[in-house]
C-alpha cells in the first residue's frame, strides 16, 4: 500500500462517479465551515486514501504523501490484534461526546477514534491484509460513493464506463462494481431486447401450422389461445395468489405452449381429415363425434406428458422453480379440496371438538349444532347488546363455563358434554382449579353471594374469575400437573 496507489483509486472513483454530468444531484450533501464561511457539499467517499487523508490532516486524498501511509500502516498494525480477536467493534466510538463507548475503553485511543480502523478493515480492505499472519500487501480494496439510488443514472454510468470496458490508473485496475439493484433492471432490458428470438420461432411454428391444416382461422385461435393461457396464468399469480414477484423468465413459457398447442392441432386435424375418408358424406355432427372421441385421448396425452415434466422439476432448488413449486402445492391443495369438498360438505365448525348449541328463550339447550361462524357472529350481538367487552372470544366463554360448572361440582362427563371437549386432560384441569379456587370467601363463594345481579354484572364477574385464575400461575400449573398424572 503506497501513496501512489490510494491517490490512482480516488482518481478511478472521482472519473468513474464524481466527475460523471449529474452527480451533485444525485449525491449525499453535507454542510461545513471553512473560514467562517458556510457551504454544501457533496459528501466524501469511503476509501483508504480518504481516510488516510483525515486520520494525517491532509485536505484531500491527492494530498497524501508516503510518509502518511507509513504512519497509517503503524497504527493499523497496532490496532490489528483487536480487530482479529473481536475486541474492536463497530461504533465504538461516541462522536456527540468525542469519547469511546464504556465497552470500548479497554482499547487503545488511536484505534477506537472516529471508528476509521474498523471500518478501514471491515469495509475497505480484503481479509488478508494484516490478518492473523499480519500480511501487509493489500490486494483489494473498496471505495463507496455516498450518492442516492436512480436506475437511468446508473445505467448511463455503467454503459459509459464500465460494459466491455477496463478502467485503469497505474497500478490500480477496476475488477467489480456494484451498483444498487442495476442487474435486475439490466437483465429485464436485455431479456425483452432478445425477445425478438423467441418471437421469430413463434412465427416459424406459426407459419408452418398455416399450411399444414391450411386454415388461417385455426392458426389465429391457437395464438388466441396461448395469450390467454398467459394473461390468465398472470392473473391467477398476481391477483389470487397475490404473488408479487412474476419473472420475465416465464416468458419463455410461450414457447412451450405454443408448441403443445401446434401438437394438438395436428392430432386434431389428422384424426379430422381420417374421419371424413372414413364417413364420407356423413353429417357434421357425426364427424365431430368421431374426431373428438379418437383425439381427445391423444390431445390429453401430449399435454399431460409436457405437464408432468414440468411438475417433476418441483423437488429442486432452483428460484424460480421453488416459486413454481409454491404454486403448484397451493393449486394441489384447492384441487384435493374440491374432491373432497364433493364426499363431505360440513364446514369445520361443525366438528365435534368446535361445536356450539344454540339454546331457547327458558335456557333450554337444543339438540342441532351451530357453527362457529354463526356462535362467533351471536356472541359479538350478546356482547353489543350488554355493553361489555367486545374483545371476548368462543373460548373464553367456554373456558369461564368449564370454571363455573368445575366451582359448582359438577363431574368429568358433565363438564365435557356441556363445553363440548372430546380431551377428558382439558376438563380434568379445570375440575382442578375448583380446588384451589372453592375456599372460604373465594371467588365461588363471592359469585354465589352475588347470583342477584344483572346479567352484565354477571359477565363482570365471570371475567373477574378467569383474570383471577390467571393470576396464580403456580397453583393452576400445580393443578395441571396433578390432572395429567393422576395418583
Amino acid at each position: 500500500m503506497t501513496a501512489e496507489s490510494l491517490k490512482a483509486v480516488c482518481r478511478l472513483e472521482s472519473k468513474i462517479m464524481r466527475d460523471f454530468p449529474g452527480f451533485r444531484e444525485a449525491c449525499f450533501r453535507r454542510n461545513i465551515t471553512i473560514h467562517g464561511l458556510r457551504k454544501e457539499e457533496c459528501c466524501p467517499s469511503w476509501s483508504v486514501g480518504n481516510y488516510v487523508a483525515s486520520l494525517s490532516g491532509r485536505q484531500t486524498c491527492q494530498d497524501v504523501t508516503d510518509e502518511d501511509v507509513k504512519e497509517v500502516m503503524t497504527r493499523l498494525k497496532s490496532c490489528a490484534k483487536f480487530f482479529n480477536n473481536g475486541t474492536l467493534k463497530e461504533n465504538c466510538w461516541d462522536y456527540k461526546n468525542s469519547l469511546p463507548y464504556p465497552y470500548c475503553v479497554n482499547i487503545p485511543l488511536a484505534c477506537v477514534k472516529d471508528n476509521a480502523v474498523f471500518i478501514i478493515f471491515y469495509y475497505l480492505t480484503d481479509k488478508e491484509f494484516l490478518g492473523t499472519d499480519m500480511q501487509e500487501h493489500l490486494s483489494y480494496t473498496q471505495a463507496f460513493t455516498p450518492r442516492w439510488h436512480r436506475g437511468e443514472y446508473s445505467k448511463a454510468i455503467y454503459y459509459r464506463y464500465l460494459e466491455g470496458k477496463t478502467m485503469e490508473d497505474g497500478p490500480v485496475r477496476l475488477v467489480g462494481t456494484d451498483f444498487y439493484f442495476l442487474k435486475f433492471s439490466m437483465f429485464n432490458t436485455k431479456l425483452l431486447a432478445d425477445i425478438i428470438y423467441p418471437s421469430i420461432a413463434l412465427m416459424i411454428i406459426l407459419i408452418i401450422m398455416w399450411f399444414y391444416t391450411e386454415s388461417i382461422l385455426i392458426t389465429i385461435l391457437l395464438a388466441v389461445s396461448v395469450v390467454s393461457a398467459l394473461i390468465l396464468a398472470y392473473f391467477v399469480n398476481m391477483i389470487i395468489l397475490r404473488l408479487n414477484f412474476f419473472p420475465f423468465l416465464n416468458i419463455t413459457t410461450l414457447i412451450f405452449l405454443v408448441g403443445i398447442g401446434a401438437d394438438d392441432a395436428f392430432v386434431f386435424c389428422d384424426v379430422w381429415r381420417q374421419s371424413k375418408r372414413d364417413h364420407p358424406g356423413a353429417s357434421l355432427k357425426t364427424v365431430t363425434y368421431t374426431t373428438l372421441r379418437h383425439a381427445s385421448t391423444s390431445m390429453f396425452v401430449t399435454s399431460f406428458t409436457t405437464a408432468a415434466a414440468f411438475v417433476a422439476n418441483m423437488p429442486l432448488h432452483v428460484n424460480h422453480l421453488r416459486l413454481i413449486k409454491k404454486q403448484n402445492n397451493v393449486l394441489g391443495r384447492r384441487w384435493r379440496w374440491k374432491c373432497l369438498w364433493g364426499e363431505k360438505k360440513s364446514p369445520a365448525g361443525d366438528m365435534p371438538d368446535t361445536r356450539y348449541r344454540a339454546v331457547t328463550p327458558d335456557l333450554g339447550v337444543r339438540d342441532s349444532s351451530l357453527s362457529s361462524s354463526a356462535a362467533e357472529a351471536r356472541l359479538k350481538g350478546y356482547l353489543k347488546d350488554l355493553k361489555a367487552v367486545e374483545g371476548e372470544t368462543l373460548h373464553g366463554i367456554r373456558a369461564g363455563c368449564a370454571i363455573t360448572l368445575a366451582l359448582t361440582g359438577a363431574d368429568l362427563s358433565e363438564i365435557m358434554d356441556h363445553i363440548g371437549w372430546s380431551s377428558r386432560h382439558t376438563a380434568l384441569y379445570y375440575m382442578q382449579l375448583a380446588k384451589v379456587l372453592n375456599r372460604p370467601a373465594g371467588a365461588s363463594a363471592r359469585l354465589a353471594s352475588e347470583s342477584h345481579k344483572g346479567p352484565l354484572n354477571v359477565w363482570q364477574d365471570a371475567n373477574e374469575l378467569r383474570r383471577f385464575v390467571s393470576a396464580l400461575p403456580a397453583a393452576c400449573n400445580e393443578s395441571r400437573k396433578r390432572a395429567h398424572n393422576p395418583q
